[in-house]
């Protein structure tokens, strides 16, 4: 069945967060490449540090975006606590496929039908433990350090590998909204506009 998603409220609306995703990387590559600086190493890195942690808060609460309640809820859990572990459990429960799950299609021999590849087991993109791994170095970036401690949270990765790592897993992966019966496969690429094919209803 072919399912247009110009009148899917729902997946227009998580379409529109996934934008503002490739947009915030294509800013931070600009400042990584200097086209954009601050004149400071300091203050690029924190800026940086911001946008990042706007694009984890993005792909957390994108797939909620389609039940207001949930989102409201998970927000206002987020808000309380800016802890990365507490919030993705909290999301979790509220939606367990939210998470980007990356992979292809591939046209089935036997069926002749395209069929969705999971790349779960590749170790290249941003994992739900490197998300975490970000977004508490990010924030110890972002806020004021206690001069009293010494202990420095460190960098997993460059900048530009953590940039990459984000667009591996959104380059296409499946997506399943709750509280819908759609599936569908989003594809972010780095100099196009976000696309999404719909594959079909969900199967128990």
């Amino acid at each position: 069945m072919n399912i247009s998603y110009q009148n899917n409220r729902d997946i227009l609306l998580y379409m529109n967060h996934i934008e503002k995703i490739r947009e915030k990387l294509l800013f931070i590559y600009d400042v990584l490449t200097n086209k954009i600086s601050l004149q400071s190493e300091t203050y690029n890195n924190e800026i940086i540090a911001l946008q990042f942690r706007k694009i984890l808060e993005l792909i957390a609460f994108s797939s909620l975006i389609a039940n207001k309640e949930k989102y409201s809820y998970a927000y206002e859990k987020w808000y309380m606590h800016y802890k990365s572990k507490s919030i993705l459990k909290c999301i979790e429960e509220l939606n367990p496929q939210f998470y980007p799950d990356p992979g292809v299609l591939e046209n089935d021999p036997f069926t002749k039908l395209f069929i969705f590849k999971s790349k779960k087991w590749a170790n290249d993109y941003l994992t739900q433990d490197d998300f975490e791994e970000l977004y508490d170095y990010c924030s110890e970036i972002l806020h004021i350090k206690n001069p009293f401690n010494t202990k420095s949270h460190g960098q997993k990765y460059s900048w530009t590998e953590w940039s990459d790592r984000i667009l591996r897993l959104l380059h296409s992966y499946w997506l399943e909204l709750p509280d819908t019966t759609d599936s569908w496969l989003v594809s972010m690429l780095k100099n196009e506009p976000v696309q999404v094919v719909y594959l079909g209803k969900k199967t128990n």
